[in-house]
């Protein structure tokens, strides 16, 4: 009778690793299964593996059952904390702010801010992809990065497109503006009529005007800083990470296929490519890549094809060469990052 070695009363576990040997992917755990595979083809009993510990059990059959489950499926998601890509500048929006008309056409900046854990100035290089204001009327309104120079002295940036608000109420609107660290944001309006909303009872926070506005690349002192807070802000996206990392191989010897482990720092798309390999498959729709939605472990399904499938029946062997590109999304493209692995299919039969 062939020894079925997935079938042994006992299961052996590596010395080094700890793992049955089903799963550890340690170099001598792939050769011994591979001369296991080998004995179990030729119908003899494979000797004892010298060294190695012994355990009863459900493990090999616990392990063959995960390895079945995720074969089926296309990938398995771990729920884990998404890295934040966005960085707040500006007034936090929650004091008690009052619509107040303006004057002039001028250029309003928080030199300073009272709130805690809040950013006058961008610390990180980035983008800014959305602004606010609030308890503002008229208009038009526009956002402005500014570069401080010394005291009231700034350097006027780029601008926004100008928004007309519909409301008092706090409004967003969308832009794209470059911003580097140490930078800060300022708001220019169109008419002296206009208002924005002011809160003048925040201990620590106060404001500078510039008038007129401060244009691109104009450096100027401007007037104060006066106790008060202006109601506007920005979000600031920076580059998600694309620092993901290839875990551990899981084979099932029984059907010669294997998964392999992902771990992902955030949303994105990972996409599986190689020869010899098939593409991912979801019901019946192939696909060669797959949305992420969220931090955690994404798991492959490994399985062979053409001449590496033959050359698995054939001799219960074959390697193949992965390619896993994960592509992080946010608000902000991400950089695309593709890792290889080679991995040893093995098929006992």
């Amino acid at each position: 009778m062939r020894y079925d070695w997935r079938r042994h009363p006992y299961t052996n576990v590596c010395r080094h690793t700890g793992l049955t040997i089903p799963e550890c992917s340690c170099p001598a755990c792939i050769k011994r299964q591979i001369g296991r595979a080998a004995a179990s083809r030729r119908g003899e009993t494979p000797k004892p593996i010298a060294g190695a510990r012994s355990r009863r059990g459900s493990g090999s059959r616990a392990v063959g059952k995960v390895l079945l489950a995720s074969a089926a499926a296309f990938v398995l998601l771990i729920p884990a904390t998404a890295q934040a890509s966005i960085v707040t500048i500006g007034s936090p929006l929650t004091a008690p702010f009052v619509s107040s008309t303006i004057g002039n056409s001028v250029t309003l900046s928080n030199s300073a801010l009272g709130e805690s854990g809040v950013n006058v100035t961008s610390p990180v290089d980035g983008v800014i992809v959305r602004w606010r204001i609030t308890q503002a009327t008229g208009g038009p309104f526009a956002l402005r990065v500014l570069s401080p120079v010394s005291g009231t002295t700034d350097t006027g940036g780029a601008a926004s497109a100008p928004e007309t608000p519909v409301g008092p109420s706090t409004q967003t609107f969308a832009t794209n503006l470059h911003i580097k660290a140490g930078q800060t944001i300022g708001l220019d309006n169109a008419a002296g009529t206009d208002q924005i909303g002011v809160a003048a009872g925040v201990p620590g926070s106060s404001f500078t005007l510039w008038q007129p506005p401060l244009a691109s690349g104009q450096t100027r002192a401007g007037a104060g800083p006066a106790s008060a807070e202006i109601g506007f802000n920005a979000d600031v996206a920076t580059q998600p990470s694309n620092a993901d990392r290839l875990g551990k191989v899981k084979r099932n010897t029984h059907k010669g296929t294997a998964t392999l482990a992902v771990i992902v720092p955030g949303p994105g798309t990972l996409a599986l490519t190689g020869k010899g390999i098939r593409a991912q498959r979801l019901a019946r729709n192939a696909s060669a890549s797959k949305a992420v939605t969220r931090a955690g472990t994404v798991k492959l399904l490994i399985k062979a094809k053409g001449r590496a499938k033959r050359r698995l029946n054939r001799s219960g062997t074959a390697k193949v060469k992965t390619a896993v590109t994960y592509t992080p999304t946010g608000d902000l493209p991400g950089v695309p990052n593709t890792q290889t692995k080679r991995i040893t299919l093995i098929k006992k039969r």
